[in-house]
């Protein structure tokens, strides 16, 4: 977490939240498409390069494969809005899962994102 100047000025807030909001979630979902895009799951896996074995990157299909069997119910892409199918007029609303299943969804990235040395 950054030490931003409110936190400096008035001290940090307290962390008494038991359910994860749909707003940290987004902030979750937006750190693992940058680490996709970054290449940061090829090591679990891996994209290999058309012209060669080597690899170039991470396999985002492969990887919501695996998330989507190790964790049902948890959609791929990774949803942030909901929308009432059976309401015409239904806005988009933010949306999160239930937190025990964001929980298992941070330690499967942990677990899965490569370490550099």
């Amino acid at each position: 977490m950054s030490d931003y100047f409110s936190d400096r000025e008035n001290g940090p807030r307290a962390r008494t939240e038991l359910v994860i909001s749909p707003t940290v979630w987004a902030g979750l979902v937006g750190t693992v498409q940058a680490l996709i895009n970054g290449g940061a799951f090829g090591l679990r896996f891996p994209e290999r390069c058309p012209d060669g074995q080597a690899t170039c990157g991470g396999d985002e299909d492969a990887l919501a494969a695996s998330v989507s069997a190790e964790m049902p119910g948890l959609a791929w892409p990774l949803e942030t809005v909901s929308i009432d199918e059976e309401d015409y007029f239904a806005e988009r609303q933010p949306f999160a899962p239930d937190t025990l299943r964001i929980l298992d969804f941070i330690e499967f990235v942990h677990a899965s994102v490569a370490k550099n040395a």
